[in-house]
């Protein structure tokens, strides 16, 4: 360390003390200059936090201030039937009761059985539920009528069940744009919003398209029963998506009914499931090789020949045969 000369004097005893220092005598200056860059620079870094650590409390504080505990607010009604009505409330299922739903009805219809004396029955429940007329969404409030003495009443028509918000041709609709279209479930409902006026909400678009495969199960069955006992089917497949899963629809037709069986596998276990291991008629395909042990009788398909001769036409012109 450089050396430090200090002359030591004793000042008057009047004299302040400040002005009785002589000025130190350095022999270098450069250790000074950095010791007073460094106290410096230290001086601004403590001013910063010292602002930091002010803004800090100041946020603080008012966090506080907003976590406090409000108030006690007190009603008049403080009574356990008010404590019941609270966790009636808390357990709803969130569907709207008759008095809410009735502020929506523009139409009512009374519904009978076809055969009924109308002037015998009564009124026994109502039903509501979105119907699509002349192309618009319409609240419908049914009045079911029927015998005082009935035990199974009529549905109005167009309704899966007792229960049913939405008649057969909202699910229909919902069903071609999701699955045919390809629209999402979310786009399907804004174009049933904009051009109907359905407010339908993402979780009952969601449900409808499961309640139709539920209504069709026993129709499906039927089909594909009628099919396996007739003399004649046709038989093709196609690749389809379902999202970004690859899949194949299948199609059974007769001269009465067809049967689509969507979003499955290529395999002959897929025929078998409607036809059977064997089936008795005979079978028209092209000459998938699944196809080939499972009818009586097989013919192949005379267009899916002719494309396939074209395509060897155009690829061997000079093969004759």
């Amino acid at each position: 360390m450089p050396a430090v000369s200090v002359y030591i004097v004793t000042p008057p005893p009047d004299a302040p003390i400040e002005s009785s220092l002589p000025p130190l005598s350095l022999q270098s200056s450069a250790p000074v200059s950095a010791r007073d860059e460094t106290i410096a620079r230290l001086t601004t870094r403590i001013q910063q936090l010292e602002a930091e650590i002010e803004e800090l409390k100041r946020l603080l504080a008012g966090k506080g201030e907003s976590k406090t505990a409000k108030k006690p607010r007190f009603t008049e009604n403080y009574s356990l039937d008010r404590i019941h009505r609270q966790k009636r409330h808390k357990d709803s299922t969130g569907r709207r009761g008759n008095d809410a739903k009735r502020d929506l009805i523009e139409e009512q219809q009374k519904v009978y059985w076809p055969d009924a004396d109308q002037d015998a029955c009564i009124c026994h429940r109502q039903q509501f539920a979105w119907r699509i007329i002349d192309g618009k969404a319409v609240y419908v409030c049914y009045h079911i009528y029927d015998l005082p003495e009935s035990k199974e009443l009529p549905l109005p028509p167009g309704l899966r069940t007792s229960r049913s918000e939405f008649g057969i041709e909202i699910l229909l609709i919902l069903a071609f744009l999701h699955y045919w279209i390809g629209v999402s479930i979310d786009h399907a409902r804004e174009i049933m919003q904009f051009f109907t006026g359905l407010p339908l909400s993402k979780s009952q678009a969601d449900s409808l398209p499961s309640q139709l495969a539920a209504d069709w199960d026993e129709q499906y069955d039927t089909i594909a029963a009628l099919i396996a006992l007739s003399f004649l089917v046709y038989i093709d497949e196609t690749a389809w998506k379902v999202g970004k899963r690859s899949c194949y629809t299948r199609a059974f037709s007769t001269a009465m009914y067809v049967l689509f069986r969507c979003g499955v596998g290529r395999g002959k276990a897929e025929a078998e499931a409607v036809l059977g291991e064997f089936f008795a008629g005979m079978g028209v395909t092209d000459d998938y090789q699944a196809y080939t042990h499972l009818f009586r009788q097989h013919q192949l398909c005379w267009a899916h020949l002719l494309c396939k001769a074209i395509k060897l036409a155009l690829q061997h012109p000079d093969e004759k045969q």
